[in-house]
């Protein structure tokens, strides 16, 4: 049986053609669709009234609202461009600035990474710089502002200049990295309670050994293992 032919082409070849350019250019509505999405919810103005260089990403609390952090920025002026901040920030844009880090010897300052929500509700970070030795910090705060500092790192045997934040492992213990520090002075695997008792769990060496550990840790099955060694 002889095909119908429309134009020179057989009417199904006709079909298969009409059908992909519907599709081509249903798929351009889509991608057009798609790239006007995006809303600036917040611009960081800097200090003395706002954070400044968000570093490290956002974390979606369990009330809806997302928490971060801001390497500088913030009320402070022991810090050349402000100590920085922790904010939370609602799905629609209102912003509040829940923290500005004064800086050594007193409080943290210049956190990199972002934060991570404990199980009891309060959010756990870390700065780099700061603290009594200004090391860095492990801190604690609560969805409404209040700071806890959990350990002032001394840049010793129990490690210093810590980039991101530590994982609640199972056991709800916090587990985390520190850059420089620990027994050999390269760096360092730690675990901290929520309440602050803290433990050097492993110095690192040089060769053969890793060092410098500037990533954080996740947990397998079976161990905590960090995931970027430099």
């Amino acid at each position: 049986m002889n095909k119908p032919i429309y134009g020179g082409l057989p009417t199904g070849k006709i079909l298969r053609l009409i059908i992909i350019l519907i599709l081509i250019v249903e798929a351009g509505r889509w991608f057009n669709a798609d790239a006007q999405t995006e809303t600036n919810v917040h611009s960081f103005l800097g200090p003395p009234a706002d954070g400044a260089d968000p570093e490290g990403g956002l974390v979606q609390g369990s009330d809806g609202n997302f928490y971060g952090t801001a390497y500088q920025g913030g009320t402070s002026t022991n810090c050349p461009f402000g100590c920085g901040t922790v904010f939370r920030i609602s799905p629609g844009g209102s912003y509040t600035n829940l923290h500005s880090f004064a800086g050594p010897p007193i409080d943290g300052a210049n956190p990199y990474g972002g934060l991570v929500q404990g199980n009891d509700g309060n959010f756990y970070g870390t700065t780099k710089f700061g603290g009594t030795s200004n090391s860095g910090t492990v801190f604690r705060i609560s969805a409404v502002g209040q700071l806890t500092n959990l350990w002032m790192f001394t840049g010793g045997s129990d490690g210093g200049i810590p980039f991101y934040a530590p994982v609640q492992g199972s056991d709800g213990n916090f587990y985390g990295t520190a850059s420089i520090g620990g027994t050999n002075g390269v760096g360092a695997v730690f675990r901290i309670s929520p309440s602050g008792s803290y433990t050097n769990l492993y110095s690192f060496g040089l060769y053969p050994d890793g060092f410098l550990p500037e990533g954080g840790l996740v947990q397998g099955a079976t161990a905590i293992f960090t995931a970027q060694p430099t």
